[in-house]
């Protein structure tokens, strides 16, 4: 992603920066965490992304 945001000197910012997924066989898998910048006051969000699913894996054998 890329943007600009206009910011005063001084203003806060809550940044959460999702995890990366976990790689496994069969089911033991998950995706990553999404990513969110928000203002402080306000709770205004400025970037909002989405984490990803896990990779497609087969069912394991019976």
């Amino acid at each position: 992603m890329r943007g600009d945001v206009a910011l005063a000197q001084g203003e806060a910012l809550r940044i959460l920066v999702g995890q990366m997924g976990k790689t496994g066989m069969y089911y033991d898998v998950g995706g990553g965490g999404g990513t969110f910048v928000v203002k402080t006051m306000g709770n205004v969000p400025l970037i909002v992304a989405g984490g990803g699913g896990p990779r497609a894996t087969a069912a394991p054998p019976t």
